[in-house]
């Protein structure tokens, strides 16, 4: 546990600055790129599908992760690879599928933006981003595939080092191609895949440590009946589960382009970069423990997977909770100081949006579980009815709300669903002769950390600032992470399990000293 628990903590080190240089981009970049709301709207339209990469993979990426970590610490190294090979093969014919669909969405950008005009500058520029998106593909399977090699061994840090030089390169890039009345958006979007293309390079390279050889890779790079009959189950849920995330988190900006146009768009979307950054910081909080629960199942000790699926429950609800309440509270000053009064509509939709991930303390490890127990029936019904709710809401209520329809949806699908995910951890548990945390844990921990970051919250309102500049931006930025701060240092006594982890950590770094 001891050499997990320095992975661990070396994971955190660098995704806390990743998660700072992701503030850095939402505060440099976001205000650049919206300082003209038609192009941003355009912008935000064609980059949106970038995230169909994340799904296309028809799920074998999922189950790679999971078959190939048991493997891993099994010591099996070349079945490792077989499962590694297999993975890059699937996603490499889907991709290029999916890349040559985007390349004639290229061609007839119209048929995602219908207010486009032929010939005029934003049709060009839409066609430009969709042709660099479309080109990119290699890049983004490269990205994954490393992922995937860094995961199984807890070791996601060393990657996030390569990932983070790749983020101050773009950060830094937009004082030259937005400047001096500049707006070269295209551009931009080149300079951001070729930074992403030099990142993969450095990744492979530095694979090699782990004994991946490129004429091993290469013989495993291939349809393998065996490693597809072993992954056909959990890859087939994990695409169930693709499509519903993707019905339930990508088509927003498409619909809104399509009933309430472009201008829309970019109001969304300026929320929506909020909540990509809840999104990655919710996935970082527990990325360094996903292959963990792999790890159990491949050494059989489902005692210690109880127990670690518990822990994780308990132990992060306040990570999670805390700051997503303070950022609810303080939407209003901060959507103001950051892009201006002209989008303090998006200020209802952040909060909204990001108050939807409240429930991801329960729902992410309870995935993980199931995904690593192969539970996939109950991950089918989940995925299933979530987007189920969120559409049938967003018909229902659009006509009254609008846009808000969206955001307020975001937040009740997942609250309703995550309600039954607990029920059914706890008749699995039973089953196994395992003990479940209980109700009463989870709302003591929910109760006690929502309580403390309200008060914080609102006992420092009084010191933000309504004014759009970026000392006002700097200066709400700090109040919040002054509240956030003394918020969940107020929570640890009211949490044994993060009160004992915080001991442990206490102990072994004063006998260090």
């Amino acid at each position: 546990m001891i050499q997990y628990r320095k992975k661990y903590i070396q994971t955190y080190i660098w995704q806390a600055l990743s998660i700072l240089l992701g503030f850095a981009s939402l505060f440099v970049v976001v205000p650049y790129l919206s300082s003209d709301k038609t192009l941003y709207g355009i912008y935000s339209v064609c980059t949106s599908l970038t995230i169909f990469f994340s799904y296309a993979d028809l799920g074998v990426l999922s189950a790679g992760v999971k078959y190939a970590a048991e493997y891993y610490i099994k010591g099996d190294h070349r079945n490792e690879m077989r499962v590694i090979g297999f993975t890059a093969f699937v996603m490499i014919s889907v991709f290029s599928i999916l890349a040559l669909g985007i390349a004639f969405i290229g061609v007839y950008p119209k048929i995602l933006i219908p207010e486009l005009v032929d010939g005029t500058e934003s049709f060009r520029i839409a066609r430009y981003l969709l042709f660099t998106l479309a080109i990119a593909c290699p890049i983004i399977i490269g990205q994954r595939i490393l992922g995937l090699i860094f995961t199984i061994r807890v070791e996601d840090y060393k990657f996030q080092r390569m990932l983070i030089i790749g983020s101050l390169a773009r950060i830094a890039s937009v004082l030259y191609f937005f400047h001096g009345g500049n707006y070269r958006v295209v551009e931009f979007y080149v300079f951001y895949q070729l930074v992403n293309l030099i990142v993969v390079l450095v990744g492979l390279v530095y694979s090699k440590k782990y004994g991946y050889k490129l004429k091993e890779f290469i013989s495993g790079f291939r349809f393998d009946k065996e490693i597809f009959d072993k992954v056909k189950n959990l890859s087939g849920t994990s695409l169930i589960l693709v499509v519903s995330m993707i019905l339930y988190y990508e088509l927003d900006q498409v619909v809104i382009s399509n009933f309430w146009g472009i201008e829309a768009v970019a109001i969304y979307g300026a929320a929506l970069s909020v909540l990509t950054l809840v999104r990655t910081f919710c996935s970082l909080v527990y990325s360094p423990y996903t292959s963990r629960y792999n790890h159990f199942v491949g050494l059989n000790d489902y005692q210690g997977l109880s127990r670690f699926v518990n822990k994780m429950i308990i132990m992060f609800a306040p990570v999670i909770i805390v700051p997503i309440i303070v950022l609810a509270i303080f939407a209003k000053p901060f959507v103001i100081s950051w892009i201006g009064l002209q989008y303090v509509q998006s200020a209802i939709l952040v909060s909204f949006l990001v108050l939807s991930f409240l429930p991801n303390f329960i729902k992410d490890p309870i995935t993980n579980y199931f995904i690593a127990t192969e539970q996939n029936s109950v991950l089918i019904k989940y995925n299933v009815i979530l987007p189920v709710i969120y559409w049938l809401g967003i018909v229902a209520t659009s006509k009254i709300w609008g846009l808000e329809s969206f955001a307020v949806f975001k937040f009740v699908a997942p609250t309703i669903t995550t309600v039954g995910y607990l029920t059914l951890i706890g008749k699995d548990y039973a089953k196994r002769g395992l003990t479940f945390i209980g109700y009463k844990p989870i709302l003591k921990t929910i109760f006690s950390s929502i309580f403390v970051a309200v008060c914080f919250a609102f006992a420092l309102m009084s010191f933000t600032r309504d004014k759009h500049d970026k000392l006002s931006l700097l200066f709400n930025i700090l109040v919040m992470g002054v509240c956030v701060i003394l918020a969940l240092a107020s929570c640890v006594p009211f949490n044994s399990v993060l009160k004992q982890e915080a001991i442990n950590y206490i102990r072994k770094f004063k006998k260090r000293l």
